[in-house]
């Protein structure tokens, strides 16, 4: 199976994430404290929508510092006894291994703790996760990121964290921005893609640079050029996003009428939606 390309071609250093300046100098400037030794935060929530650098800039600030990575994900860790398992533990511990085996600071680095899809982290099931998170950060001995798309959701479950923790938020890339680092994964690669295809590509993308290489890679596969014209493939995805964002203004809404009007612009029938 070919390698994805959003993980081939991540940023490897913070130097290399383009946009978003100011939530990497907030990341950076909270890691600074915790080289310091003095961390006013224990933990900094990264919030922004999908596809805006959250996790890369998180792998690369690690990188950068020479600190291990123990990552934890909202669809294999979902409940309060995962989470203190695996991050409790070896947070408030000085120090551990990759594997999970506790060491102390004298034969191990620091470790970075991410708990990525944080704000999905905790499910109906166990409403222990929100405190578990919280006593965590609390008695941490290790740097916490906490990655989450609706921050709302997240301290809706744990209000604590809006004290407990720094914040950095991420915003969508402009098409322009997209479109210059699809051409450097195109030259990486080796592939002839025209200019107009990829900014079509950075278009539908929406400022999402995950989807937009997802789609790159996907488009590439099997030619050895593409076409403005080849990128009519995307439209179903480009559907399904303006969709996601309907349901999400209606479902929200606090007036039947402003309901009613976020769904005006779907093309689909009222049947379908």
């Amino acid at each position: 199976m070919q390698e994805e390309w959003t993980e081939k071609h991540r940023p490897r250093t913070l130097a290399d994430i383009v946009g978003n300046e100011q939530a990497i100098r907030t990341l950076r400037r909270w890691a600074d404290s915790w080289i310091a030794g003095s961390p006013r935060y224990k933990a900094i929530v990264l919030r922004g929508e999908p596809g805006t650098g959250k996790t890369s800039a998180s792998l690369a600030l690690a990188r950068d510092l020479g600190w291990d990575v123990v990552e934890m994900n909202a669809s294999d860790h979902r409940n309060a006894e995962s989470i203190r398992k695996v991050a409790t533990m070896g947070a408030i511990s000085q120090t551990f291994a990759p594997t999970g085996e506790f060491l102390s600071s004298s034969k191990g680095r620091r470790k970075l703790i991410i708990l990525d899809e944080a704000d999905n982290l905790f499910g109906r099931e166990d409403y222990g996760g929100a405190k578990a998170i919280v006593d965590t950060i609390k008695e941490s001995g290790q740097p916490i990121i906490l990655i989450v798309n609706d921050f709302y959701e997240l301290t809706r479950k744990a209000s604590a964290l809006k004290t407990l923790a720094d914040k950095a938020t991420f915003y969508r890339l402009d098409r322009r921005s997209v479109t210059q680092l699809l051409k450097k994964v195109c030259q990486k690669e080796g592939v002839a893609v025209e200019e107009s295809a990829l900014d079509a590509i950075a278009l539908n993308a929406g400022g999402d640079l995950r989807a937009a290489v997802n789609d790159l890679q996907m488009l590439v596969e099997g030619r050895s050029r593409v076409s403005t014209g080849d990128t009519g493939a995307l439209g179903k995805r480009n559907q399904e996003k303006e969709l996601a964002v309907a349901l999400r203004a209606m479902f929200g809404s606090t007036a039947a009428r402003s309901a009613r009007d976020a769904t005006m612009d779907v093309d689909l029938t009222p049947d379908e939606l």
